[in-house]
């Protein structure tokens, strides 16, 4: 930059070039300003409210059933949320939504077998998380439901229970990030008190509110 100067200034330059320099090198210091700001982890537009839509893409279930423990692994779910500032690097989180086991990471139509086993989640939780710089981190406590399909059977339980999420910003409006909702105390299923969980690994897109 002090080379750029001393041309803009050097005496017997010609004044129209001085001119064009000036603008030149002002332009871009104000782009890279912009830039920087737009761009950088922690600005006030980083720590602002946000409204978040998300895709649990690759989802792990744990269900009790009256014939024993499933487990199970598929692709694609839906959800949706805010997040609020609390002050400092803090916030809360809130989202609602439903995760599968689809047999394939896209959304296509899939003729399944009647023997194929099926697993569903719909769930909202509520975290208290706080960021470091592009990671952010939380945990909070979930109610949902867990639902295994089998041919003509079907266990549906609901429960609640603690949740652990965590995501990485790769940029500006996308995230990637993950949330683990184990589930203690449930209803419908043998046992009130058995383990069960929905494992997520999530693609989020959020908007500045």
């Amino acid at each position: 930059m002090s080379r750029l100067h001393a041309l803009i200034t050097a005496k017997g330059g010609c004044p129209l070039r001085r001119l064009h320099l000036t603008l030149a090198v002002s332009f871009a210091m104000g782009s890279g300003a912009m830039c920087q700001e737009r761009n950088e982890p922690g600005t006030s537009a980083a720590n602002g409210a946000h409204l978040f839509f998300s895709m649990p893409y690759v989802n792990n279930f744990i269900i009790h059933t009256p014939t024993g423990k499933r487990t199970a692994t598929g692709f694609l779910g839906l959800s949706a949320g805010a997040e609020v500032p609390l002050g400092g690097e803090e916030f809360l989180s809130f989202q609602v939504g439903g995760a599968a086991t689809t047999a394939l990471p896209l959304p296509v139509p899939v003729d399944y077998s009647p023997d194929r086993d099926m697993y569903a989640s719909a769930f909202a939780n509520a975290c208290c998380n706080e960021r470091f710089g592009r990671f952010s981190c939380g945990g909070g406590v979930h109610y949902s439901s867990l639902t295994w399909y089998h041919s003509s059977f079907k266990t549906h339980v609901t429960g609640t229970g603690p949740v652990v999420r965590g995501q990485y910003e790769v940029w500006k409006n996308f995230s990637a990030g993950c949330f683990y909702q184990a589930t203690i105390f449930s209803t419908g299923s043998g046992s009130s008190w058995a383990y069960q969980h929905l494992l997520s690994l999530e693609l989020i897109w959020s908007f500045d509110v």
